[in-house]
């Protein structure tokens, strides 16, 4: 009963999300501000008590449960506004799909601006000096809406359908990942996946996809097939890379022969190499087709260590000396007792990602549905702390931490949540521990 209702709460603040983006309340009016504050902040710790409730009940919820309750999310979600202050990615992958399907230009040698006569360009608003900066695989998936519609309306629909689509896979890879229905089940509902996955159309629910897919080839010891998943991820965002830092101990440490494991792991990572360079060479191999986001610059968009130091410590932002730290920490967290099962692993690839967003120059919110798979490997209370920050501080970080920086922001949601959840976990030990005491005492 008390999941029903702890669930029931969540929904009605979803549904209350949904009316403001369909109203498209300002986060200028004060009014609007506090409308949208108050819902967030109530959608992230309804979220994290849901998570909390499941994770501690002995049972798996039941067939109606499972399956009704994420595609009710499914729908709120697939058929919200995405927040009008926030950019909208999806009339980027279009504009993008649309040089190269109509125009038979490279996307990754011209920019926007080419084509300024064309009619959807009064919908690109800020990247319109950008080349396509995401993997040839995303170029590719994204291009698809363009061979049905010229409307850019009809075309973002079809961009929430192919998320819907790989949201749906992803979350019966989780369950066979972690054979745990629970964990398909947190995940399927939660509010960062569904809220920048579904609503907003952004594709870093299709690499979380193929990311999982190689767990789930690593989990079976499939190493060529999960070296190509995670290619093709990064064919997405390169970024999923990141994981390989991982792989690389996990592999030697499921082989008795190092020999052995040296080979398996070379011929893996020339058929994951192969796969990446396949589909680059389609579009020439230079400095502007890989080059991602490492051009651009907003303070407002960078990692909590990055803004950090860019006010305190200005020689440590510089992005030589920041990518050289990054990597120094991945290497560290990776290798520092290595991953021995696919567990442990994932572990791994959560810290890694962190890292990645703490020292990154270029950050957003909606990145946080890289880890969101990851996050129950905790006990129940830190699991529900856990999704709770993380849920609120990537569902208010345009509303409010864009504003301030993204350092500011972390501060806040820790000490905004800590304190509450502290006294939580003190009230219910104490309330347990009366109840085994008059147990028994009985």
């Amino acid at each position: 009963m008390k999941i029903f209702f702890t669930l029931g709460v969540y929904a009605l603040f979803c549904v209350l999300l949904f009316y403001a983006n369909l109203r498209e309340f300002n986060v200028n009016r004060s009014f609007e501000f506090w409308y949208q504050f108050i819902v967030l902040t109530a959608i992230s710790f309804a979220y994290g008590v849901f998570s909390y409730r499941v994770l501690r009940h002995p049972e798996t919820p039941g067939k109606k449960m499972f399956f009704l309750a994420p595609a009710f999310f499914l729908l709120v979600f697939f058929f919200m506004r995405p927040p009008w202050y926030v950019l909208d990615d999806m009339r980027i992958y279009f504009f993008h799909a649309k040089i190269f399907v109509v125009y038979n230009e490279n996307p990754y040698a011209v920019i926007p601006a080419d084509f300024m006569n064309d009619a959807v360009y009064v919908f690109v608003r800020d990247w319109r000096t950008q080349n396509f900066n995401y993997g040839p695989l995303w170029l590719f998936i994204s291009a698809l809406p363009v061979f049905f519609t010229k409307n850019i309306v009809a075309a973002a629909w079809m961009y929430k359908a192919i998320s819907a689509l790989f949201f749906i896979a992803s979350g019966w890879l989780v369950g066979r990942i972690f054979n745990n229905r629970k964990y398909a089940f947190l995940f399927a509902l939660n509010p960062v996946v569904l809220f920048w996955g579904i609503a907003s159309g952004h594709n870093d629910i299709a690499m979380l996809f193929f990311l999982l897919a190689s767990l789930l080839f690593l989990k079976h010891r499939l190493f060529v097939w999960s070296f190509v998943f995670l290619g093709l991820a990064a064919l997405i965002k390169y970024t999923a890379l990141i994981a390989l830092i991982a792989y690389i101990p996990y592999v030697f440490s499921r082989e008795t022969s190092k020999k052995n494991a040296a080979v398996i792991f070379l011929r893996a990572c020339v058929s994951c190499a192969f796969v990446i360079v396949v589909f680059y060479a389609f579009f020439g191999i230079n400095s502007s087709a890989v080059s991602g986001s490492l051009g651009l610059a907003n303070f407002g968009l960078t990692g909590p260590l990055y803004s950090f130091f860019s006010r305190y410590a200005p020689w440590v932002a510089e992005k030589t000396v920041s990518i050289g730290i990054l990597f120094i920490g991945l290497a560290l967290i990776a290798f520092y007792r290595p991953a021995h099962d696919i567990g442990s692993l994932a572990r791994k690839i959560t810290y890694l990602f962190i890292w990645f967003f703490l020292i990154t120059f270029w950050f957003q919110p909606w990145y946080l549905i890289w880890i969101v798979p990851f996050l129950w490997f905790a006990s129940e209370w830190r699991a529900a702390f856990f999704a709770t920050v993380i849920s609120w501080y990537a569902l208010m970080y345009y509303l409010m931490f864009y504003t301030f920086s993204s350092a500011v922001g972390l501060v806040m949601t820790v000490f905004f949540f800590l304190p509450i959840f502290l006294v939580l976990r003190a009230y219910f030990s104490s309330k347990k521990g009366a109840f085994l005491a008059k147990k028994q005492g009985n």
